[in-house]
């Protein structure tokens, strides 16, 4: 974040936190900047740069939270992939559909409509083999 000497910077961010679970984002930024300038925090900071700080917050915060979701989808995507490997190498080590679902079941938590998809890409890319 911003870099001032001697600051209560962890002040704005706990503020801004707390004001979220309550209020949007943008609402939040805003009550925390007036949070700090009625407590004397940064006062002369947060008046003078209000609007850098207000910008400049709302981007780091949806930025981590548009990582998030990636980082969330990223490891779906490989649970996915795994699973499908997990059904490809059951086929080739002879095993049946039934034990195979059992393995995806107990190691991947999935439902039988999730696992009845994984078996259609499974299939589909083993006939493009």
């Amino acid at each position: 974040m911003f870099r001032v000497h001697g600051t209560n910077i962890p002040t704005f961010v706990a503020k801004v936190r707390e004001y979220n679970d309550t209020y949007s984002l943008p609402s939040a930024i805003r009550m925390a900047m007036d949070y700090c300038i009625e407590h004397d925090i940064l006062k002369d900071f947060f008046t003078k740069e209000r609007k850098a700080i207000y910008m400049y917050s709302l981007f780091e915060y949806n930025q981590k939270g548009h990582m998030k979701v990636i980082r969330e989808e990223g490891r779906e995507e490989g649970l996915e992939e795994a699973a499908i490997n997990t059904i490809i190498f059951g086929y080739e080590d002879g095993l049946s559909n039934e034990a195979i679902r059992d393995r995806l079941k107990k190691a991947y938590k999935y439902s039988d409509e999730k696992i009845d998809k994984l078996f259609a890409i499974a299939d589909s890319k083993i006939k493009k083999m």
